[in-house]
């Protein structure tokens, strides 16, 4: 098969991805704490590291705490998925009105 002939059975990869970036900031950040930087150049590189490792924990925590918490809010939902007083109101009133 020649290369420019496109093959359905091959994926189509994604390399430019948040996880495929957390991966490879915290693989570089876990080899640089295996292996001690001895130069200015591999000091600098971990101290990328660091702050790339900083934003990715930042970009989870948003995506997977303060957005759900804006969602619940904004749609005015407790987050239990229950209607409390309305489950009351079934259980002890046999009177609708009350």
């Amino acid at each position: 098969m020649s290369p420019q002939t496109s093959d359905s059975r091959v994926p189509t990869w994604r390399w430019r991805t948040f996880p495929v970036l957390a991966a490879f900031v915290f693989g570089l950040l876990v080899a640089s704490f295996i292996d001690r930087p001895d130069s200015d150049f591999a000091v600098g590189v971990r101290i990328a590291a660091v702050i790339a490792a900083a934003a990715c924990l930042a970009h989870i925590f948003v995506a997977y705490v303060i957005a759900p918490r804006r969602l619940r809010t904004r749609t005015g939902a407790d987050g239990s998925g229950d209607d409390h007083a309305a489950f009351e109101d079934e259980l002890i009133y046999d009177d609708p009105k009350h």
